[in-house]
């Protein structure tokens, strides 16, 4: 329980969730605009932040936003669109602004993304305890992996997982192979959760 909770006598947290959601497609933003209403709605003070330029365009040619416009999931009301792949100054201001919150959930994705997590993080003060040290500092962080590392392999893919994962408090991953994968790069502390059937 943080000073806050113990102050006001109640368990509510604040959260930021850091992820895609609306206009971007497919299930990954879907889910994370899922939890942070579900986060909301079970008490928490979430604020989303997400991306105005998520993917580089060599890395993801595609069509990135949703077809015709139409939000697959209610977009959630508390989501700032501040971050962008191309502009790390963002990945920084945003960190800074969550010095003070309790929980940080980031949404992995693709390698790609993980320095930009990873600078946001450092921004923000998070500090993970090593084995036999001093206690960690700053926000507690949790990883939610969809994916540990990519189905495609990329040069460099598995270090930059390896150092998310050894930055953050817990990892959440959606099958035991998935749960295996990252203790095996060093998480430490996993945990698997089914995929809920909310689309």
């Amino acid at each position: 329980m943080s000073e806050r909770e113990a102050s006001s006598g109640s368990a509510a947290l604040t959260v930021a969730l850091i992820g895609p959601t609306h206009p971007y497609k497919g299930g990954v933003a879907a889910h994370t605009t899922t939890l942070a209403h579900e986060l909301s709605e079970a008490g928490h003070d979430v604020t989303l932040i997400s991306w105005s330029h998520l993917y580089p365009s060599a890395l993801y040619p595609g069509e990135q936003a949703v077809p015709g416009g139409a939000p697959d999931v209610e977009p959630f009301p508390r989501t700032l669109r501040v971050l962008s792949w191309a502009r790390p100054d963002t990945w920084l201001r945003a960190g800074r602004r969550l010095r003070d919150v309790d929980v940080i959930i980031v949404v992995h994705v693709i390698p790609a993304v993980v320095p930009a997590h990873l600078a946001l993080l450092r921004a923000a003060g998070v500090g993970h305890a090593t084995r036999g040290a001093s206690p960690a500092t700053g926000p507690r962080t949790i990883l939610i992996a969809h994916n540990v590392l990519p189905h495609e392999g990329h040069p460099g893919s598995r270090q930059l997982v390896e150092s998310m994962l050894n930055r953050v408090d817990a990892v959440v991953v959606h099958s035991d192979e998935q749960a295996r994968l990252a203790a095996t790069l060093g998480a430490h502390h996993v945990r698997e959760l089914d995929l809920p059937p909310h689309l």
